[in-house]
C-alpha cells in the first residue's frame, strides 16, 4: 500500500531550507525538517498523523554519521532527513553506494531525486497489505 500510495501522498519532492543558524546537536533541526518534509517520512511518505505522531519520527542522517567517511556531516542540514522510525531503523547505518542510480543499489535522497519517476507502483502492492 505504501508504494501504491506514494504519488498520491507526495505532492512534490521535499525541499530542505537553508538554516539560519547551525546547531551543535542535529536533533535541534527536527522542527525544521518536519516542515520541510511536509510532516511526512522522506522515504515512505507516511504522514506523522498516520504513524502515531511526531514522536515516532526521527532525524535521519542520509549519509550515516557512524561512517568515518561521513562523520563531518553529522550536523550538516543537507544530510538530514525527516524519517519515520520504521524507515530509519530499516536503513540503519547501511551505505552501499555514493551513486545509487548508476550502481543500482543504495539509498536515494528524496530531496535530490524524484522518487515518483524512479519507483514502480502498481495496484498489486495492495495485495501485500492484505
Amino acid at each position: 500500500m505504501l508504494l501504491k500510495s506514494w504519488s498520491m501522498r507526495r505532492n512534490q519532492k521535499p525541499r530542505r531550507r537553508v538554516p539560519l543558524r547551525r546547531y551543535k546537536d542535529y536533533g535541534d533541526y527536527k522542527k525544521w525538517l518536519r516542515e520541510d518534509f511536509g510532516y511526512r517520512c522522506g522515504y515512505c511518505s507516511i504522514h506523522e498523523n498516520e504513524h502515531g505522531g511526531h514522536w515516532h519520527f526521527q532525524v535521519d542522517h542520509y549519509k550515516p554519521k557512524s561512517s568515518p567517511k561521513f562523520q563531518h556531516l553529522e550536523t550538516e542540514y543537507s544530510n538530514l532527513l525527516y524519517s519515520c522510525d520504521h524507515c530509519n531503523n530499516m536503513k540503519s547505518d547501511i551505505w552501499e553506494s555514493d551513486d545509487p542510480i548508476a550502481d543500482g543499489i543504495g539509498w536515494l535522497d528524496p530531496c535530490e531525486h524524484d522518487l515518483d519517476c524512479l519507483l514502480y507502483t502498481s495496484d498489486a502492492a495492495d495485495d501485500l497489505t492484505r
